[in-house]
């Protein structure tokens, strides 16, 4: 079987990040011969996202919102699967963690609402002084600029 994809690719931008891993999953079936095609924004296309946000950065961005579709990301249970209780244990003991722990995993950029995390996260630490933010950017696509502003004293 043969498919042409056309998208973006080599841009430290969401949709040619994801058009590359999408790309890099069906690499692993053997019988789909994969063409790519780097194009513009184009409105005769059919544009397929994995999330609502890109779908409406697309649409901003002038694609047809009728040929512009989201579906999700899919991910290997294999790899990305809950720890054991004793796994969980040792790497929050490892991590120094003691206590509730809130996560967020995402960019750093203004859009991924990074100032109202740390908003919220500063109401909740004063009255919980043993909460923890831990923070997963991705520094070697998006520069975190809007942390830099951040006092040491909310983490």
């Amino acid at each position: 079987m043969q498919i042409i994809v056309e998208g973006w690719r080599f841009l430290p931008h969401s949709y040619a990040i994801a058009n590359q891993f999408q790309l890099l999953e069906m690499l692993k079936y053997p019988n789909l011969e994969i063409f790519h095609k780097d194009i513009p924004y184009l409105s005769d296309l059919i544009i397929i996202t994995p999330s609502h946000w890109s779908r409406t950065g697309f649409i901003r961005s002038g694609a047809n919102p009728d040929r512009t579709i989201v579906i999700p990301c899919g991910i290997d249970p294999n790899i990305y699967k809950p720890l054991t209780k004793s796994e969980r244990e040792a790497l929050r003991k490892q991590l120094g963690w003691d206590g509730f722990v809130f996560l967020n995993v995402g960019a750093g950029t203004p859009n991924k609402g990074i100032d109202l995390l740390l908003k919220a996260f500063a109401v909740v630490v004063e009255s919980y002084p043993e909460a923890r933010l831990v923070l997963k950017g991705e520094e070697s696509v998006y520069a975190s600029d809007s942390l830099k502003y951040v006092s040491r004293r909310y983490f």
